[in-house]
């Protein structure tokens, strides 16, 4: 497991739409992104120019991905292993906002549980049949309690609730270019299949 990573994961099974917007993206930003194809109706992009973990930009980058795409975006976002930003946006529009209470939020809730309640109402919808508020409501509060569970650690859990692969999750751009990514990494299904733009 990577300590900083960006991933953005697209509700969608149109790998066409995301491989042009992606690369509007790239294009636009001299960047590159590897694309994985569809698993359980989600896409994962991995795109290098968010690796500077710019909040600002992965921002837009999350806004502009789902209004090409017609459909969801989540970002997760791991600073420093601890750190855990989740954003939700639908059709470029902003859905809802995690962020630990350790680091600067743009959301209009002060109050953490407030946040989590409001949080775990938007992401509830896209996971899986049976999941309950209260194991959502669990690995975010661990997040912000307990100081030995890492910001990738709930992106990992989470990902199980909403069918993503949970090696899809926990990863970013910069570990594709590591030499040993796919001896450290035999888990990412048909990560040699990935498409690069």
């Amino acid at each position: 497991m990577g300590e900083e990573f960006v991933n953005y994961q697209i509700k969608s099974n149109q790998i066409d739409s995301v491989i042009t917007s992606v690369r509007e993206i790239t294009r636009s930003n001299n960047s590159s992104a590897y694309i994985s194809p569809p698993k359980n109706e989600w896409i994962t992009v991995y795109e290098s120019k968010s690796e500077d973990l710019d909040l600002f930009y992965i921002e837009s980058t999350t806004r502009f991905l789902p209004s090409k795409v017609n459909g969801l975006v989540l970002s997760f976002i791991v600073i420093t292993g601890l750190y855990c930003v989740i954003l939700i946006y639908k059709k470029g529009v902003k859905i809802s906002d995690f962020y630990n209470q350790n680091i600067e939020s743009n959301s209009k809730f002060e109050d953490f549980d407030a946040r989590v309640s409001q949080f775990i109402f938007a992401i509830l919808s896209l996971c899986l049949p049976n999941t309950h508020p209260e194991e959502l409501s669990n690995i975010l509060q661990k997040s912000e309690v307990d100081i030995e569970y890492m910001g990738q650690e709930a992106v990992w859990e989470l990902s199980l609730y909403l069918g993503i692969e949970n090696y899809r999750a926990i990863n970013g751009y910069s570990y594709f270019t590591h030499e040993d990514f796919y001896s450290q990494n035999p888990d990412i299904s048909e990560a040699s299949n990935f498409v690069l733009v």
